[in-house]
């Protein structure tokens, strides 16, 4: 807990001088990095969609019962579907959001085991009053039942003019898929999403390399503990190229964003919500 808290407290005291240093020394303004923040709120938001299918689908009650209570959302399940109802508004006992709609899941077999495939799209589903509409694809690859593996496929996920998208990115857990505690899913990311803004069709891709993905842990109230993502702007007459490092193994409201300044690079701490 104190070194949380040490480091919050650096983060905010850099958070000002940082941006300005920025601006002065390299002609980049903290609003010309608004895509960063941009970027890790869909991405932030996207993951969480399938952080709580993905516990739906293993919990054993649901199973059983067909019907159960999951971080808050009343879930229903049939033999090949699922639904994740928010209703009105749930506060998330993971991360304190309130979320309002559902979560509508098709999926044929086992999801534990290996091929099985899970389609899901959203019904006036909104997080913190900000709606979202997306389609997202899920596939279980797991080479063996020791080492769970899945591919998300983010095929839509947008707010407003906001879309992001992605190819099927790798989710190599670390612990927690065969546990039924919400709690302990720790999984590292890895692949290519795209933020788009479809007013100017300008886009942001970013690149998570398998050497440094992304640590996401449920136990961690901001989702990404550690990891590097490479944000590369379509436009870069416009938006520098930024790399986005996540403080390695602590669970902080900060990341930090490096920008090339002249052949050198400069480091600018930002919130991650």
């Amino acid at each position: 807990m104190k070194k949380l808290s040490i480091l919050t407290v650096l983060a905010a005291l850099l958070l000002f001088t940082g941006c300005e240093e920025l601006e002065k020394l390299c002609n980049i303004s903290a609003e010309e990095l608004g895509f960063t923040e941009d970027f890790t709120k869909h991405f932030n938001a996207a993951v969480y969609v399938y952080q709580q299918t993905d516990r739906v689908l293993r919990d054993t009650t649901l199973e059983n019962a067909g019907t159960a209570v999951i971080d808050g959302a009343i879930c229903t399940r049939t033999p090949d579907s699922v639904v994740i109802d928010f209703g009105s508004g749930v506060a998330s006992a993971l991360d304190g959001k309130i979320r309002k709609g559902s979560i509508r899941v098709g999926i044929s077999g086992d999801y534990m085991q290996a091929g099985t495939e899970a389609n899901l799209v959203m019904r006036s589903y909104s997080e913190e009053d900000q709606m979202y509409d997306g389609d997202i694809r899920i596939v279980n690859v797991s080479p063996n039942a020791n080492t769970p593996a899945l591919t998300v496929e983010v095929i839509k996920f947008q707010a407003d003019t906001l879309k992001l998208t992605s190819t099927p990115m790798n989710a190599a857990w670390v612990s927690g898929f065969d546990s039924p505690e919400a709690n302990d899913d720790e999984f590292n990311f890895s692949g290519t999403a795209t933020l788009e803004n479809v007013n100017n069709a300008e886009t942001f891709q970013g690149i998570i390399n398998s050497g440094t993905p992304l640590n996401i842990n449920t136990g961690c109230i901001y989702t990404f503990v550690s990891g590097v993502i490479d944000l590369v702007p379509s436009n870069p007459d416009k938006y520098p190229t930024v790399g986005i490092d996540f403080v390695d193994g602590d669970c902080a409201n900060v990341m930090m964003v490096n920008v090339d300044c002249d052949g050198n690079s400069l480091q600018v701490p930002l919130n991650i919500k």
